[in-house]
């Protein structure tokens, strides 16, 4: 949002200046979230495409025309040529910059289905907004007038979010865009919001506006609830950013006492943790069993894993079913119903997992068992946060 507030200042002002701005923009970016970089360049595009007056003349539509213009591209350049250069400050130099590339070639998502990267139901909330959003679209494009650029970016938005749910957080910027071409029309009292030669506003405008601003208001207190739910407004709350500051990582903490032990004990071990823990020591060299990022790692000859099933390649039991006790939905000969696991079965399921070591959260079901079960496994190290036991 602030590359475009930029450009569109840029545009109306002609104050190239500003655009210098556009190289900080992509270095922050390029080291908080490497695979977004490409959008920097992708919210150019619809300021630089125009609509043909002959084209909006035989298909009956009045679209304004805001691009950028020939001269102005000029004075971009530079800026612009800085703003792929700062790409390679970053820890990871090219490989953070080739992510995306790497990770579609890879094709681990024919392997582990992803959920970011499913489709939204039309079912939902934000199924319901998107079908809202592209009528109120349709009609400012066949009653209306809407610019160049806002055509361009709620229709480019809008496919992103149908077709990924990682996309919604994007389609408020395409939603602003229609918002503010509406509003514009609205206060001039252009023909959409009239009959011909009639400046008073008709009913099924004042239904578009209101319906759409609904739509931006549920947008918006739905993400910022979610938000709100998962603690991504804190700025201290990140147990998992390796710093001297976190009490697991720092030279005293949880972790660092199990990566000093298993460095002067066990050089190949396999180790069983949760999502981020089971991160941590793959990122140290240990086999885990589970992986965030398989876009990454996983052998790139998709064939090895196609011709076999999944269980065949992984050691254990999905990660939520032996971990936690109230979620246990179906593992061998179990029931394939929610259930609720005796004492007895949850045994079964976490004896059954074929691992070194277990690193478990200290306030948890799987660490109480594993600490009454010591005739089975055996305390090796931690702290107050997490703790290491060996399988006996």
């Amino acid at each position: 949002m602030s590359e475009i507030l930029i450009i569109e200042k840029y545009r109306k002002t002609n104050n190239c200046k500003i655009l210098w701005i556009l190289p900080l923009l992509m270095l922050i970016e390029i080291n908080c979230h490497a695979s977004y970089w490409i959008i920097h360049f992708i919210v150019l595009i619809p300021y630089l495409i125009i609509i043909p007056k002959k084209f909006q003349k035989n298909i009956n539509v009045t679209i304004i025309n805001n691009n950028i213009k020939l001269s102005q591209i000029k004075a971009m350049i530079l800026p612009l040529i800085l703003m792929t250069a700062v790409m390679f400050l970053n820890p990871y130099k090219t490989e953070a910059i080739l992510y995306i590339y790497n990770a579609l070639i890879s094709k681990a998502t024919e392997v582990f289905p992803i959920n970011e990267l499913n489709s939204w139901s039309i079912n939902s909330i934000f199924g319901l907004i998107i079908i809202i959003s592209i009528i109120s679209f349709l009609y400012m494009i066949l009653k209306g007038k809407i610019k160049s650029s806002s055509l361009w970016m709620f229709i480019g938005f809008t496919i992103l979010a149908i077709t990924k749910m990682k996309w919604i957080a994007f389609y408020s910027i395409g939603l602003l865009f229609l918002l503010r071409d509406i509003f514009i029309a609205y206060e001039n009292k252009q023909r959409m919001f009239g009959r011909k030669n009639d400046t008073s506003y008709s009913i099924l405008s004042k239904i578009l506006l209101i319906g759409l601003l609904i739509s931006l208001i549920f947008y918006i207190g739905l993400t910022t609830y979610q938000m709100y739910q998962e603690d991504m407004f804190s700025i201290t709350n990140d147990n998992y950013m390796i710093n001297d500051n976190n009490d697991v990582f720092k030279s005293n903490g949880d972790f660092t006492k199990m990566k000093n032990y298993l460095k002067k004990h066990e050089d190949n071990a396999y180790i069983y943790g949760t999502f981020q823990e089971g991160n941590y020591f793959e990122y140290l060299g240990y086999e885990t069993n589970l992986d965030a990022r398989p876009e990454l790692y996983i052998n790139t000859n998709i064939n090895n894993y196609k011709n076999k099933s999944i269980k065949s390649k992984v050691k254990t039991p999905p990660l939520y079913e032996a971990y936690e006790l109230y979620y246990y939905k179906k593992y061998n000969n179990y029931d394939d119903k929610n259930t609720i696991l005796s004492a007895k079965e949850y045994s079964k399921l976490v004896d059954s997992i074929d691992t070194d070591y277990f690193v478990v959260e200290s306030i948890s079901y799987l660490q109480q068992y594993l600490e009454t079960a010591s005739d089975k496994y055996e305390y090796i190290t931690g702290g107050d946060n997490y703790k290491l036991y060996k399988k006996l």
